[in-house]
């Protein structure tokens, strides 16, 4: 998923170095700018797939995922196309002149579209940070859920579920393949999200023991889904809080000081870095 959010950002990187030098060509100007909305857009989408695919991995685990990236890929790629369109008809009713032109960092929606960078960009992307904190909420939820349900059963069971032949209807026999065990009888406990148990099939003087991951090892992989989700979700707001109060002061006709300007130049070059920095730190732990 990281690297469908660094392909969504990689032309906006070039469009924002190029900057506003090809602002007197009309043309190159008009599909630089349509280039950079349609990837503004997809990688906003992107990040919102990211926290979904969290979800379903916690949901579902990894094997239910592959099922989904078709959707994935057509909500990205879907919105992208639906707000560059959506742009440029808005332009063609409006008739105010050239959709892009001098966005002030690149060529985007120009000054006669200023109410167009809010609605087809800044909306947008703000509708997904609200729905990403959301995802992040339930998968906080989940772990707080799932650690809880394991302690329940670890300490009502003591780590392990012990079982002898028995004739009681209620205890199921069933063959397993192995030198030393020939028959055992096998109880599954569950908890409420997921198959969680310890087995020790039993024959005669031998016996096997059957762990599934404990507690530390399960909480961990869902606490780092949820520092994972609060770090990137900080880092959005910093890096797009600025550059969002820039454009609306321009789009109310508010003079903009021009250390705002400033830091909002920088806040959208170093908006990027947040998802790989976040990537690559969590990638280097799961290593060692």
């Amino acid at each position: 998923m990281q690297a469908w959010i660094a392909l969504s950002e990689i032309p906006t990187t070039i469009t924002w170095g190029i900057g506003t030098i090809i602002v007197q060509e009309e043309s190159l100007c008009t599909a630089f700018g349509a280039i950079h909305e349609f990837f503004l857009i997809t990688t906003a989408s992107w990040h919102l797939n990211a926290s979904l695919l969290c979800w379903i991995v916690v949901k579902r685990g990894d094997k239910g995922v592959s099922k989904y990236w078709r959707y994935f890929h057509i909500y990205a790629w879907g919105t992208g196309m639906l707000f560059t369109l959506a742009s440029f008809i808005a332009g063609a009713f409006l008739q105010r002149g050239n959709v892009m032109g001098d966005a002030t960092f690149e060529c985007w929606f120009g000054p006669l579209y200023a109410d167009l960078r809010i609605w087809c960009f800044y909306f947008w992307i703000w509708l997904q940070f609200g729905l990403i904190v959301a995802t992040y909420i339930v998968l906080a939820f989940t772990a707080f859920t799932v650690e809880r349900d394991l302690q329940t059963f670890q300490q009502s069971s003591n780590d392990t579920v012990r079982l002898a032949f028995s004739s009681t209807p209620s205890v199921v026999s069933t063959n397993i393949s192995s030198d030393n065990v020939s028959a055992a009888n096998i109880l599954s406990v569950k908890s409420s999200t997921q198959n969680l148990s310890n087995v020790i099939a039993v024959s005669g003087t031998h016996a096997k023991t059957y762990k599934n991951p404990t507690i530390g090892d399960e909480t961990s992989v869902l606490s780092r889904v949820v520092v994972r989700g609060t770090i990137v979700g900080t880092g959005f707001v910093l890096f797009w809080s600025i550059p969002t109060a820039l454009r609306v002061m321009g789009f109310m006709n508010l003079k903009t000081p021009f250390w705002l300007t400033l830091l909002a130049g920088i806040s959208l070059g170093a908006s990027g870095l947040c998802n790989p920095a976040v990537y690559f730190v969590f990638r280097k732990r799961d290593e060692r």
